[in-house]
């Protein structure tokens, strides 16, 4: 009798205790699990509707169509497609925002991105949430302030959704298209492709150059980290300078599509550009803001800013002080062989006033892959794969910054040095033909 009684005492104390507990609230992040939870079996409530007089894409998914896309991939895996996802901004991820350098105001100022979870539902009460890795405005432009984001704000972004080790979010760049924020709509106005200022008179600007807004397209396109293969021209007017002309010949700068203002938050950045052909910029008054100019380069998404990369070049500039620093020189095109001809009958330490093309294979011997501010100390190169060392790269700017393997062939590029005996190029460019 002691033994049910003492049964019956504990269920009724069990069911008070159930009965006075705090109803389970999903913990935002990682879609409401966390690490050994289990999820309740209760009914996820059903999305919101969109708010009135909001523009919504075509095709756009909600944050729970979202997550059930992203449920379905392995872990690591993206999609291949881009989708326009819809619904309110539930929280910000505050531990990931602590973690920026050196502070996070800082790192906001200087990305304009931020860390946001989404909700299907506007009280943010869902059992699922959509997490926005390092989110832009629109097209890719940084967020000005944090009056332009707002936990309740309606938002639809752009982005790939990828399952991150469970937690399913943004892949790429994500931007926020659309939004019921005033501050944000103000700051963010529907970007007119057509906004174009005309070339400034007398530059040269190659056959195929591209404007800002395509190159932010291509950027958008490789995503996150990536970087194109392929070089191009890009044109545009210097907006804002954020490093100017450095000791190590090169300057940080940003183009916009116009010169005007009008195309202030449509931005393509040159990070660490040289100057004509790779030579070293040497003034700060060669490059200014309000100068037409066309950069040569691959192009790189840098956590969604779309930039250049590391061997790139102003190629022409309306600025009258670049163009006196940098007068056209002649591009020599040669093997190896010929670039040893070459310095035969110069002295020791002479340079070459032209720009030399030079194709050949990295070598084993003499090869040193250590990397310095995105170039490579020493690099050899021969007209055959298994040669020997003709002809020398110094400190030359190689893709991505990452060392270029043994046997690759490249494009070597820049004037040439006669340094004990063997032609030299020192601070050039490395372009890879194939691997």
């Amino acid at each position: 009798m002691k033994k049910i009684l003492f049964v019956l005492t504990a269920m009724v104390t069990l069911a008070f205790v159930s009965c006075n507990e705090t109803p389970y609230m999903p913990s935002p992040g990682d879609n409401d699990m966390t690490k050994n939870d289990t999820m309740p079996e209760i009914a996820d409530p059903d999305p919101d509707p969109d708010p009135e007089g909001i523009e919504i894409p075509e095709g756009a998914i909600n944050v729970n169509e979202a997550v059930k896309i992203g449920k379905k991939l392995a872990a690591g895996q993206t999609t291949e497609q881009t989708y326009y996802i819809k619904g309110w901004v539930r929280n910000f991820d505050e531990e990931a925002r602590s973690k920026s350098e050196p502070d996070w105001e800082t790192s906001f100022a200087k990305y304009g991105n931020d860390y946001v979870h989404m909700s299907a539902r506007e009280d943010g009460q869902g059992l699922k949430d959509f997490y926005c890795y390092r989110v832009l405005g629109r097209g890719g432009a940084k967020l000005p302030n944090h009056d332009v984001l707002q936990i309740g704000d309606f938002i639809v972004v752009k982005c790939k959704i990828q399952n991150y080790s469970g937690t399913i979010e943004s892949s790429g760049t994500c931007s926020i298209e659309v939004s019921n924020n005033e501050a944000y709509n103000a700051a963010f106005p529907p970007i007119d492709t057509t906004n174009v200022t005309p070339d400034a008179e007398g530059v040269d600007v190659p056959e195929g150059t591209i404007n800002v807004y395509k190159a932010r397209e291509i950027s958008e396109a490789v995503g996150s980290g990536n970087t194109t293969t392929e070089n191009y021209y890009i044109k545009g007017w210097i907006s804002r300078i954020t490093e100017g002309v450095s000791s190590y010949g090169n300057a940080t700068f940003f183009i916009t599509p116009t010169n005007d203002g009008t195309t202030s938050t449509v931005e393509f950045e040159g990070y660490r550009v040289k100057g004509k052909d790779g030579r070293n910029l040497t003034n700060a008054n060669q490059v200014v803001v309000g100068d037409f100019v066309v950069l040569r380069s691959q192009i790189k998404n840098y956590n969604g800013t779309a930039e250049t990369a590391d061997n790139a070049f102003i190629y022409s500039s309306s600025n009258e002080n670049f163009t006196n620093a940098f007068p056209p020189i002649d591009t020599v095109y040669a093997t190896c062989a010929q670039a040893k001809e070459a310095v035969a009958t110069m002295q020791n330490n002479e340079t070459t006033n032209d720009i030399y093309v030079i194709e050949g294979y990295v070598q084993s011997e003499g090869y040193d892959a250590t990397i310095s501010r995105g170039q490579q100390k020493f690099i050899w190169l021969d007209d055959v794969k298994e040669g020997t060392k003709v002809v020398q790269g110094y400190y030359c700017n190689v893709p991505n910054g990452v060392a270029v393997p043994i046997g690759t062939k490249v494009r070597m590029i820049g004037p040439i040095t006669k340094y004990s005996g063997n032609p030299e190029i020192k601070n050039g460019n490395v372009e890879i033909i194939e691997e």
